[in-house]
């Protein structure tokens, strides 16, 4: 028999070695299909272009600006613009830096993935879910691309496990390190604000459930509301800088409206392309009134007041958009231009679904799962208020792969206790 330190050293071995292989796997693909030195692809959206446009005039000490003559922007949330500067300032402007450095982010993604799994089950299911993340497509596919994903989801996973060390033990630091993860979270993809307020309404139902006392979950205050709060704090220089040089205290971007109203409007409630989803502003009706505005701050206002328009003109068939959102967020087929991908995803997520499932349901009988669902139930609101797409699925590939390795765990757990039970 292996002594438990011995075991403890291969268990850390392997988990580096997984992590060593996810590394090196996104940096292959980097190579293969992109090239280490080649800036982003405009057609794979503007996204990236302009986080990383940013990200080099902060580097070169010209502002937080898109384009340098227009001044200051809040045109996108922070998080993924400073996190490439980071990359910038240490290596110089070199867009090896930044692919290499997402690559990294990506494979330590496994490391929370493995803490979390590991509490559900134990250390050798960690490693099969961590070495399940180091090769799935859903997620390696955007360490090629200098979206917000890649960090996105790594603070998203470290903040789960966060979230899980506070309903296990109760005590206070957990909870305010998990909510400055999240507020970072949240200035690199606006949808993480969702997730305290998510935890904290699983916690006091849970809490409310269990001692079937409402003075529980007001005793119970700090695990409910700190995460939240400290995430609050967190985010609050960002709209006191806005404040001060935009004029408004803008809380994540002057892109709000405009994702709003790309997600509320003639073309994705009828085009069957579009169906559900968001389209850019060029496509959508309202386009010409956008860019007459003077500056961004009116466009995206101009852009939410057409959203909000077309909501009280087509209340009846929200429902039908919202059913639509969600066969987008949630289809193994993705049908997206690019084929590969489409394929890719269709059997690397399509198969793991009912595991997927099951997980989710063998995992209530752990009081921390609340965690696990709480992410579930942030990209479900997302979908539901705005559009459903995969990006927001691989976003939260770490957790469904949980579930999914925790579903497998639980069919091989029955089977062992039926088979002892027939014996």
């Amino acid at each position: 028999m292996m002594s438990s330190e011995k075991l403890q050293n291969s268990t850390r071995l392997l988990l580096w070695l997984v992590v060593g292989l996810a590394f090196a796997l996104r940096v292959g693909m980097n190579v293969g299909f992109q090239g280490l030195s080649s800036p982003p692809d405009p057609k794979m959206g503007s996204d990236h272009v302009e986080y990383n446009l940013i990200a080099k005039n902060i580097v070169q000490g010209k502002g937080y600006t898109l384009y340098v003559p227009e001044g200051p922007t809040a045109f996108r949330p922070p998080g993924t613009p400073l996190i490439i500067a980071g990359f910038y300032a240490l290596f110089g402007i070199h867009h090896e830096a930044v692919r290499i450095g997402f690559s990294l982010l990506g494979a330590l993604t496994c490391l929370p993935l493995f803490l979390i799994v590991q509490r559900f089950s134990n250390a050798r299911w960690g490693l099969f879910a961590a070495a399940l993340l180091a090769i799935y497509p859903e997620h390696f596919y955007y360490s090629m691309h200098m979206f917000s994903e890649t960090p996105w989801t790594l603070l998203i996973s470290l903040a789960a496990w966060l979230g899980i060390k506070l309903v296990d033990t109760g005590q206070l630091r957990w909870a305010v390190l998990q909510g400055i993860l999240l507020g970072i979270a949240a200035l690199t993809r606006p949808i993480g604000l969702l997730y305290p307020v998510a935890q904290g309404a699983f916690i006091a139902l849970a809490l409310l459930g269990r001692e079937k006392r409402l003075h529980a979950v007001l005793q119970a205050w700090p695990r409910i509301l700190v995460p939240f709060l400290i995430t609050l704090v967190t985010i609050a220089p960002w709209p006191i800088r806005n404040q001060h040089l935009l004029g408004e205290a803008v809380l994540f971007s002057t892109h709000g409206g405009i994702t709003l109203y790309g997600a509320y409007n003639e073309t994705v409630l009828n085009d069957p392309i579009y169906k559900g989803r968001w389209v850019p502003p060029l496509l959508t009706p309202g386009n010409e009134a956008i860019k007459a505005e003077a500056n961004e701050l009116d466009a995206d206002r101009k852009a939410a007041e057409l959203a909000r328009a077309f909501m009280v003109e087509h209340r009846q068939a929200l429902p039908r958009l919202i059913a639509w959102r969600l066969i987008r967020l949630f289809q193994p087929d993705p049908g997206t231009p690019n084929r590969a991908f489409n394929l890719a995803l269709l059997f690397s997520y399509g198969p793991l679904i009912p595991f997927m499932l099951l997980g989710g349901y063998f995992a209530r009988r752990h009081a921390c799962s609340i965690i696990l669902y709480s992410a579930v139930v942030m990209i479900l609101a997302n979908a539901i208020l705005l559009y459903g797409d995969h990006r927001f699925r691989a976003s939260i590939a770490p957790i469904l792969i949980a579930f999914a390795v925790l579903g497998v765990h639980g069919l091989v757990k029955r089977r062992g206790e039926y088979k002892h039970a027939s014996t």
